[in-house]
C-alpha cells in the first residue's frame, strides 16, 4: 500500500515545531476496535463519563479519527471517541496511523489535547510540561508552553526545578524549529569558536554569528588574547570549560588527544535535530553516523575473526581508514570554524 503524508496541523502549512513529528497515512482506515491498545494519556484518572455521553450521540462522519501507532496499535489521541464507539457498539473506528517514539507521540497527543480535545487540568499541564522538558531538553521554554497550553515563564520555573544543577543544552530549538543559544554562555562559546577558527574575523559578523552584541564579541576576543576563559565566571550555563587558548595558529584535530565523546548522547541529540531529520542529506548523514557507531561497538566481535595470516593487513586498512575519518573532522574543524 501506498502511504501518503498528512502533517500534524491538517489544515494549515507547517511550520516549526509542528513539522518535527509527522503522521502517515492513506487518508482515513478502518480499525477494529478490538485491536486497539490503550495507549498513554496526558490525562490523570478515568475518562470522563459524561463527555463519553455526548461523543456516543454523535454520527461516526462528525467525530476525527482516532491517532494510532502503527506498530503497537496503541491509541495516542482519541480515547474518549474509542470509549463512545464502544459504547454505540461498534465493531470499527476511523483511524489514522503514527510514526515516531513513544516521546514522540506524547508531545503529539498534549498537543491534540490542547487544540481540539478537552481542556487539560493545571495538575495535567504541569505534568505534561516535566514529562517534555525530560523528553525533549532541547525544546524552548516558549515551544513547551506553545506545546501544553501554558506560559513560557511556567516552563521556564518548572524547567529551572527539575535541572537541580544539571547541565543543560546550550542551544534549543524554539516554534519556529530553529535552534539558538541558550543565555550568554552559550552565545560566547558560539563567539570564541568563531574567533579562534579565524581570528581575522570582523567582530561584527562574529556578534551576528554567535547572536551576541559586538560589546560582547569585543570582551571574548579580549579575553582569549588574555589566555582567559570566554565566559566570566557564574555566567555559565552548561558545557565543559573553554580554557585558554592562542588562536593565533590553527590546530588540528591529530595534534592533540580528543576528548572523549558520549557518543550514545551526541546521536540521540543530532537524531533530534530537526535540520537533519527533516532533509534526504540530513537523514544520510544521521546513517552514515549510525554505520561508523555500528562499527565501532561491534569492534571486540571483529577483532576476534580476524586470522591471524590477515591481521597485518587488517591493521592497514583499519589505520588508513581511522587517517580519512581524522582528516574529514579536521575539513569539518576548517569548514564550520570550530576551535579545537
Amino acid at each position: 500500500m501506498s502511504w501518503g503524508i498528512l502533517l500534524l496541523n491538517h489544515n494549515v502549512e507547517p511550520s516549526g515545531l509542528d513539522r518535527i513529528t509527522v503522521v502517515t497515512t492513506a487518508s482515513r482506515i478502518r480499525l477494529g476496535l478490538s485491536e486497539l491498545v490503550n495507549g498513554a494519556s496526558p490525562r490523570l484518572g478515568e475518562l470522563r463519563q459524561a463527555h463519553v455521553e455526548v461523543l456516543a450521540g454523535l454520527t461516526g462522519d462528525a467525530l476525527p479519527p482516532v491517532l494510532v501507532c502503527r506498530h503497537s496499535l496503541r491509541v495516542i489521541d482519541g480515547h474518549h471517541r474509542v470509549a463512545a464507539a464502544l459504547r454505540r457498539g461498534d465493531a470499527e473506528i476511523d483511524a489514522e496511523f503514527f510514526d515516531g517514539s513513544p516521546e514522540e507521540a506524547f508531545v503529539h497527543a498534549v498537543r491534540a489535547n490542547v487544540r481540539h480535545g478537552l481542556p487539560l487540568s493545571k495538575e495535567e499541564r504541569e505534568l505534561a510540561v516535566d514529562r517534555i522538558i525530560g523528553s525533549h531538553p532541547y525544546f524552548s521554554d516558549r515551544a513547551i508552553a506553545g506545546i501544553v497550553g501554558v506560559s513560557a515563564k511556567t516552563v521556564a520555573a518548572q524547567r529551572k526545578r527539575m535541572s537541580s544543577g544539571d547541565a543543560q543544552p546550550l542551544v534549543r530549538v524554539g516554534r519556529d524549529g530553529r535552534s539558538r543559544p541558550v543565555g550568554p554562555a552559550a552565545g560566547r562559546l558560539r563567539a570564541a569558536e568563531i574567533i579562534g577558527g579565524a581570528p581575522r574575523t570582523p567582530l561584527r559578523e562574529v556578534a551576528v554569528r554567535a547572536g551576541i552584541s559586538v560589546a560582547t564579541a569585543h570582551d571574548v576576543r579580549k579575553r582569549l588574547l588574555e589566555g582567559a576563559d570566554p565566559v566570566p565566571d557564574g555566567t555559565r550555563l552548561a558545557g565543559p570549560r573553554r580554557g585558554s587558548r592562542s588562536f593565533g595558529r590553527r590546530g588540528t584535530g591529530n595534534a592533540h588527544k580528543p576528548e572523549k565523546v558520549d557518543r550514545l548522547a551526541a546521536m540521540s541529540a543530532l537524531r533530534n535535530d530537526p535540520s537533519l531529520r527533516l532533509s534526504e542529506k540530513g537523514r544520510g548523514l544521521l546513517r552514515w553516523l549510525e554505520v561508523q557507531a555500528m562499527a565501532l561497538d561491534g569492534r571486540e566481535a571483529v577483532a576476534a575473526a580476524v586470522p591471524a595470516h590477515c591481521a597485518e593487513v587488517v591493521v592497514d586498512l583499519v589505520r588508513e581508514q581511522a587517517h580519512v575519518l581524522i582528516r574529514f573532522a579536521d575539513a569539518l574543524q576548517r569548514k564550520h570554524a570550530i576551535g579545537d
